[in-house]
């Protein structure tokens, strides 16, 4: 899982694009109205998103 903040000026979200290529089963997100720090800027965004794709990734069982 790729995770970019929509207004990071050091990794932009566009400097994901490709990655697929080499990882086939990526999942991208871009956080809106977010710079560079997404765990401080956006915690909850990014807990939800983390989490959802654990449970996906290694289903409880």
């Amino acid at each position: 899982m790729m995770v970019s903040g929509e207004h990071d000026v050091v990794l932009r979200p566009s400097m994901a694009e490709g990655m697929d290529a080499y990882v086939t089963d990526l999942e991208r997100h871009v956080v809106p109205d977010c710079w560079h720090w997404t765990p401080e800027e956006r915690p909850d965004e990014l807990n939800r998103l983390a989490i959802s794709w654990l449970r996906r990734r290694f289903p409880p069982g």
